[in-house]
């Protein structure tokens, strides 16, 4: 009796231990197979189970399964999980956690694989997500993505620009500043890098990414419009206006016919008050793209400001007759400037500036009562 008693308790024990075991071998066996619905439910059981929950061997095949189904093309599979990619990375993490060293005879074989793998479609995702302006979600779901796989560049700018958006700036910076030292060939990062220092007022740092991206993106046939660009507002903004003008000067040699490389050269010669150089090139912008808004409002506004300018010298003017001859032409800026200002109004019915502007312009011309009673009710309509 006591032999057959211990045979028995042994084929009971062999039993429990085959039926605990049973859903990892399901989840197998289906996966091989491609029935990927039963493979999924199998191994959420086998996840569960006191046997199996704790066994590299089972997070691995949960995360195979689930990267599957992240990836499946086949229509009774998709939408059978929402995350899948998430799942698949924690799973293969745990299996890491279990056994750094575990393998299995499963298509992908080992847990930084998988991790490779889960990078894309985690990526994927995190797109997804910013596209629907989910900043906070598309950061934590990018940063499961880097973690996957750092070797990426566009994983790496999506982490800095989520962590930036969502105000994470030592990210951001961190981030940023690797893609540098890696000397990327995108411009993006070194851009959002440069206007990072430049809010936090860091002269040196700005610099120093723009030298950083010279040799990359300003020599030779290398040379970038849109660098060309960054380049010289932020020297310009560093107080090294002459270099930021000789760095315009080479850029518009090469691309003459630039419509952005003329509105910025022109606004930053507009910025160190130098209106007539300024109107030059925002009418060469202006024969390029004859209705851009950006254009018109800026010829516009250049004329305004020369305007301005020329009100306040005349303070100093003691000569009655030099005051009437300096007021006539200062006059006639604010002829020049009303036909754009008008345009850009009318481009842009909203835009508080501009209506400030036709104001003052209408407030300093003859017969334009009815003008400029429009545009204070405008304004007063916008609550300004």
């Amino acid at each position: 009796m006591n032999k057959l008693f211990c045979v028995m308790f042994l084929l009971c024990v062999m039993n429990i231990t085959y039926s605990q075991k049973k859903e990892l071998n399901n989840a197998y066996n289906f996966y091989a197979n491609e029935y990927y619905d039963r493979a999924q439910a199998a191994i959420d059981k086998a996840i569960l189970n006191e046997e199996t929950k704790n066994e590299a061997k089972t997070w691995m095949y949960r995360g195979n399964i689930y990267l599957q189904l992240s990836a499946t093309k086949i229509k009774e599979y998709m939408g059978l999980c929402t995350n899948c990619g998430e799942i698949a990375y924690d799973s293969y993490l745990k299996a890491l956690e279990l056994d750094p060293n575990i393998t299995v005879n499963m298509g992908i074989a080992d847990p930084r694989q998988g991790l490779k793998y889960c990078a894309g479609i985690l990526y994927e995702e995190a797109v997804k997500l910013f596209e629907q302006q989910k900043y906070e979600e598309a950061y934590s779901v990018t940063e499961k993505a880097y973690k996957a796989d750092r070797s990426q560049e566009h994983i790496v700018y999506l982490l800095a620009y989520t962590a930036e958006l969502t105000k994470k700036m030592d990210v951001a910076k961190t981030n940023y500043n690797d893609l540098i030292h890696r000397k990327s060939k995108d411009i993006m990062p070194y851009i959002r890098l440069i206007n990072i220092y430049r809010l936090e007022n860091d002269t040196a740092k700005v610099l120093n990414v723009v030298k950083a991206g010279e040799p990359i993106f300003f020599s030779g046939d290398s040379m970038n419009a849109d660098y060309a660009v960054a380049y010289s507002i932020a020297l310009s903004w560093a107080g090294k206006v002459d270099e930021a003008t000789a760095i315009m000067n080479r850029a518009l040699d090469k691309y003459p016919q630039n419509h952005v490389l003329l509105i910025n050269y022109g606004s930053e010669l507009s910025n160190q008050k130098k209106y007539d150089e300024a109107e030059k090139y925002f009418k060469q912008a202006l024969d390029i793209q004859p209705n851009d808004l950006i254009t018109i409002y800026n010829l516009g506004n250049c004329y305004y400001n020369n305007y301005v300018e020329k009100i306040k010298a005349m303070d100093d003017i003691v000569d009655n007759e030099e005051y009437q001859r300096e007021a006539e032409n200062t006059s006639k800026l604010l002829e020049q400037a009303r036909p754009y200002l008008e345009k850009a109004h009318q481009l842009d019915p909203k835009d508080r500036n501009t209506l400030i502007m036709l104001r003052t312009v209408y407030a300093n011309m003859k017969d334009t009562e009815n003008e400029l009673k429009a545009i204070e009710e405008k304004l007063n309509a916008l609550g300004k």
